[in-house]
């Protein structure tokens, strides 16, 4: 399984700007409602075949409810009831040296998957190029922030982490290496985006606490679980009660596949694959018979309409 990769590492938005994104193609999102409606950035889900958001370990798959490149956000439902949610402030109220603060998952492959909290001020009311959409901040912004939160003292949405300054091609072109030059959209975009469809809540954030419980990981996958399935062959002799498929990763053996059945002498059962898949596309399989003896085969390599038989001299 292969994780959905943005069209190029660093996505251009203007000279220079580059969209905080990660090489797992994971970023940030939030929940503005009680039912599972979350909000991100356009770029972060741009392209991918399949969405999920990820709350506790568990993946949710996600349904895009709208999106607008334009403005690069974008809004998701899962089937989720969730117990906190972000009220959204309009940016307008906001002034310079406001304080503020954003939340998400940057850089988890090399940080891990807890969430990060920095802290800023709005250093601008506008973007590059003063653009409108969006208003520039001090809080670090990195690879994965994308779709993250950014937050007021009271703890209410005024924009959402979108870009960051690419100091290495500004310092090419410049000469000069700006230094935490990063961006969010406004949030009065994020109810234009809403549609008839989707409710806001009022929300019911009261500390940090309650927002770090509001705010999700969201990961994009390039091509949905392909299901493959592997031909096994009984050629021992004896009738099969039990056979097991596990990545070449795994430590443990998993669950049964064959179920109440059982492979007699000179049969073939077709067994599809642990949804988990190995990236590699290797298993260990492992067939038990009548008395409890046991046949495996270790790294095995599986491919798309796979035979693997099993002999009497694999009897381990």
């Amino acid at each position: 399984m292969k994780k959905c990769i943005a069209s190029a590492l660093f996505f251009l938005f203007f000279p220079f700007l580059v969209f905080a994104q990660t090489e797992t193609s994971t970023g940030t999102g939030f929940f503005v409602s009680d039912n599972g409606v979350v909000v991100t950035c356009a770029h972060v889900i741009e392209d991918a075949a399949k969405i999920t958001v990820k709350i506790n370990n568990t993946e949710y798959t996600a349904q895009v409810l709208a999106k607008n490149a334009n403005t690069d956000l974008a809004i998701l439902k899962i089937n989720y009831k969730n117990s906190n949610h972000f009220k959204i402030r309009n940016f307008g109220n906001s002034s310079l040296g406001d304080k503020v603060f954003v939340l998400g998952f940057p850089l988890s492959d090399f940080l891990g998957s807890d969430i990060r909290l920095t802290d800023g001020i709005v250093s601008a009311k506008s973007g590059m190029n003063s653009d409108q959409n969006y208003f520039q901040l001090s809080a670090p912004i990195q690879l994965g922030n994308s779709g993250g939160p950014i937050l007021n003292s009271s703890f209410e949405v005024i924009g959402v982490a979108a870009a960051k300054l690419n100091e290495m091609a500004a310092l090419v072109s410049t000469g000069s290496l700006p230094q935490n030059v990063n961006f969010g959209v406004k949030s009065e975009h994020i109810g234009s985006l809403s549609g008839s469809n989707v409710k806001f809540g009022n929300g019911n954030i009261k500390s940090m606490n309650d927002a770090v419980n509001a705010v999700v990981q969201v990961i994009c996958y390039e091509t949905v679980e392909q299901s493959f399935s592997v031909r096994i062959v009984n050629k021992t002799g004896y009738t099969v009660y039990y056979i097991y498929v596990s990545p070449v990763t795994s430590d443990s053996w998993g669950s049964d596949f064959l179920g109440n059945e059982v492979l007699v002498n000179g049969q073939t059962v077709n067994v599809k694959l642990p949804s988990a898949l190995s990236k590699v596309n290797r298993y260990d399989i492992q067939i038990v018979d009548a008395d409890g003896d046991s046949y495996t085969k270790l790294n095995v390599l599986i491919t798309p309409n796979s035979t693997i038989e099993f002999k009497i001299s694999d009897l381990d």
